[in-house]
């Protein structure tokens, strides 16, 4: 129940993240991780979806804390595939029962 970060182009882990969920699919939806058409100002946001349930869960992987910034609830099956457009600034996600969603990177809904 954990999550590592890791700065591949240092070889180097930067966050160990303990988590109280089991963690599925994860994606960069801001800051730095998140691409060139990111806000370089914002959080490095990582959507990490939780194996176990349809939440998704936003939390700052640089500061290497497991309390989520925002919890999003758009599914009702567990989250398989997550993927951030960085010109809308949105998260496309899919669950185990075959829904897409769309949602703000931020964690509000569209």
């Amino acid at each position: 129940r954990g999550l590592k970060v890791f700065d591949v182009l240092a070889f180097d882990m930067i966050a160990w993240i303990k988590l109280d969920f089991t963690p599925g699919v994860c994606e960069w939806v801001g800051g730095a991780g998140a691409g060139a058409h990111a806000n370089a100002s914002s959080r490095t946001l990582l959507a990490v979806a939780d194996a176990d349930s349809p939440e998704v869960r936003l939390l700052d992987a640089a500061s290497g804390e497991g309390t989520p910034l925002h919890t999003v609830r758009v599914h009702s099956a567990p989250v398989l595939l997550l993927r951030f457009s960085p010109a809308f600034g949105a998260v496309v996600s899919a669950d185990a029962r075959g829904v897409l969603e769309y949602w703000s990177a931020t964690g509000r809904s569209k």
